[in-house]
């Protein structure tokens, strides 16, 4: 079987649902995450989107979930499209930010589109399209940087109703409740609000904390949220797991895979995040 991540992303970055899958669709989760959640960007390649008269649309050529990772037929999700490759978030009503690893030069910056409200509204209907007011390109990279793992991009214009997040300005304590908003895998927008921080203490502890959140590549630049103040404390950066080994399906009777679930917490490795109080935002 082939794997083939998007070049865009690390590929050290793996990562699992611990025990039990604890990611929430938009429509699922309290008004108060979804206001939110408004400030969250999806990182696309612009090639993946087709220009219209309105504002943009996905192209034809993207595939599934389940195509592009080939996932058994009843993995969760295997059925939405999964055109991101990072999450960003607003820090500024012009200035995004995301992993370093996600936009590593102007170069890369240049051909990528930032795209918010990616997400399920509700049951029946899939994001196909978007407006002109959702679709962001990058003007200049302001920061990138592999370790602590961050960049900060200026958008091509200030980005309007919506509300930038606040960012913390100490580390958090152990145990912390945390919120992760992002798009694991390049699917729609998926929310934790399960995650803890398990470890502050490592040999990276400057620069990095641990959490157990449930998430995966293409989480890569979320933006991790303290469950009280909501503010933002650190920014997605590596975790370990990804894909079970594949298998022969018993319906199918066709090679496929599940993502990775810990069995126990006990066994789960833990996911790293960059500290938010490692962020530089030109113009500060």
């Amino acid at each position: 079987m082939k794997f083939i991540l998007v070049s865009l992303l690390s590929s050290s970055l793996f990562a699992a649902i611990h025990v039990t899958d604890h990611r929430r669709e938009f429509y699922e989760v309290p008004d108060s995450l979804k206001k939110l959640s408004s400030g969250v960007a999806a990182v696309f390649k612009t090639d993946s989107l087709e220009h219209l008269k309105t504002g943009w649309k996905l192209s034809a050529k993207t595939e599934t979930y389940e195509k592009w990772a080939e996932l058994c037929p009843d993995e969760t999700y295997a059925n939405q499209m999964n055109p991101a490759v990072c999450t960003a978030f607003l820090v500024a009503p012009d200035r995004i930010a995301t992993a370093g690893h996600c936009v590593a030069n102007q170069e890369v910056c240049d051909s990528l589109s930032f795209v918010f409200d990616f997400q399920i509204s509700n049951e029946k209907e899939f994001p196909h399209s978007f407006g002109k007011d959702q679709v962001y390109g990058c003007k200049k990279l302001l920061a990138s940087s592999n370790d602590p793992d961050y960049a900060v991009i200026q958008l091509d214009r200030a980005v309007r109703n919506r509300k930038p997040f606040g960012l913390s300005d100490k580390a958090p304590a152990l145990r912390t409740p945390v919120i992760l908003m992002g798009f694991p895998h390049g699917i729609p927008l998926k929310v934790v609000e399960s995650g803890k921080v398990q470890d502050n203490q490592n040999s990276n502890s400057e620069t990095y904390f641990e959490i157990d959140s449930d998430l995966f590549s293409g989480n890569s630049g979320s933006p991790v949220l303290n469950a009280e103040t909501f503010e933002v404390e650190g920014i997605v950066a590596v975790g370990f797991g990804e894909f079970e080994q594949p298998i022969i399906h018993p319906k199918t009777k066709k090679p496929c895979r599940y993502v990775r679930r810990w069995k126990k917490e006990s066994d789960a490795t833990y996911s790293w995040v960059s500290r938010i109080t490692n962020l530089k935002i030109e113009g500060e």
